[in-house]
């Protein structure tokens, strides 16, 4: 019998603890989101406050294309150290902070392009970077709805 007692307090207690292991699962998850979105906000309006000329010539917009892959390397550095675990989140934050880098490598692309005034090469690496913002817009969508589920 005494057996039996403790097996049905071990069972009683397991089950008390699951769903409070759940609830640390889901504010881990919750936390993790809110340090991610934090970030990105903070970092989308530096990009977004980045003064462009209105008029340009090529150094300037090489310039202003090198400023902004550099804006979009601390952005994949700043995602990489907020050491997401949770295990919904992680995989979209991983493939948020491969896109930023990939933004940032393209735009370093586009600017060399740009400077040996290869206008060919130039619009195909902005075909790239557009299509790495289509992905971050799809990337921020899913985000969201791991973070709101």
């Amino acid at each position: 019998m005494r057996g039996l007692k403790s097996w049905l307090s071990i069972t009683t207690l397991g089950a008390l603890l699951v769903p409070g292991l759940t609830g640390c699962t889901k504010f881990k998850q919750l936390k993790e989101c809110n340090q991610f979105i934090r970030v990105v906000n903070a970092s989308k309006q530096e990009l977004d406050a980045q003064p462009r000329a209105k008029n340009p010539d090529v150094a300037t917009v090489v310039k202003e294309t090198r400023d902004l892959s550099v804006r979009f390397e601390k952005l994949a550095a700043k995602v990489t150290a907020l050491d997401v675990t949770a295990p919904k989140l992680k995989p979209h934050v991983d493939k948020y902070q491969a896109v930023a880098e990939q933004a940032a490598a393209t735009l370093r692309d586009v600017a060399s392009a740009v400077e040996k005034m290869d206008a060919k090469a130039a619009k195909e690496k902005q075909r790239e970077f557009d299509q790495a913002a289509k992905t971050e817009d799809q990337l921020v969508e899913a985000i969201n709805a791991v973070c709101h589920s």
